[in-house]
């Protein structure tokens, strides 16, 4: 199989919110390649949690080398133990990180990532923020949505990497990037600040724009696209929400 190059970038961006309460930013994105493996990452820190803009840090972080590091571990591994194995190893970092005093419910954040090796993807998912996913097969191209945001009754309510039952909330997701006549070309991850503008949750369908935003990272240099990036982030925080915004984006060349 031909060796396809995927190339990466991430944005995160103060809400409105943030911005008038002298708030730093509680989203944070990661993108990493090692060992073959290209990965995206992103965490949103929960706005209730004082230490959430750490804990968000952490988790981006250990997504992209847990990823890089284990893919074909958690490949292999049956679906309960690869959750778990992911759970354990970010409240593992996390704990390092606690300061005395604090309760680990300080560092709550979301989890996001997708991580691709040759012909095989992986995406995990813990709360809030969507998991997109470009494609083509015999109908054309398509853009979909992979993994919605997980939120309990009320639109605010969301699960956390601390949470209780985190490991059973995790989504995880393991697939070919070529299978049959259908291709992914590009994926997409996004907090639950850009939502507003980027998906519709009535049908769980992404906007045109989504594609844009690839089509960029494929074809722009990195500079270009993190430019654009960032100008679609502060649209959409001074427009459609006052949330803090991240995005991160992977699409092959």
């Amino acid at each position: 199989m031909k060796r396809v190059v995927w190339k990466r970038c991430g944005y995160a961006r103060r809400g409105r919110s943030h911005l008038a309460d002298h708030v730093v930013c509680q989203d944070s994105v990661g993108t990493s390649y090692r060992r073959n493996v290209s990965v995206v990452a992103l965490s949103d820190g929960a706005g209730s949690a004082e230490l959430s803009y750490v804990g968000s840090k952490v988790c981006a972080s250990v997504l992209c080398d847990v990823f890089c590091r284990s893919f074909d571990v958690i490949w292999r591994m049956p679906e309960e133990a690869a959750r778990a194995s992911i759970v354990r190893a970010i409240r593992k970092a996390l704990m390092e990180k606690l300061p005395s005093g604090y309760e680990m419910s300080s560092l709550a954040s979301t989890a996001l990532v997708v991580a691709v090796k040759r012909n095989r993807y992986i995406a995990a998912h813990l709360g809030d923020g969507v998991i997109g996913m470009r494609g083509r097969d015999s109908s054309g191209d398509f853009l979909r949505a992979l993994s919605g945001p997980d939120n309990g009754e009320y639109s605010n309510e969301t699960i956390f990497i601390t949470s209780s039952d985190a490991v059973s909330r995790l989504r995880l997701y393991r697939g070919l990037v070529q299978d049959g006549g259908s291709r992914a070309t590009g994926f997409l991850l996004m907090s639950d600040g850009p939502e507003a503008a980027l998906y519709r949750k009535q049908d769980g369908q992404l906007a045109p724009a989504c594609s844009k935003l690839l089509d960029a990272v494929s074809c722009s240099t990195k500079g270009e696209a993190n430019s654009l990036l960032s100008e679609t982030l502060e649209l959409i925080a001074s427009t459609k929400t006052f949330d803090d915004c991240s995005i991160a984006l992977m699409s092959h060349v």
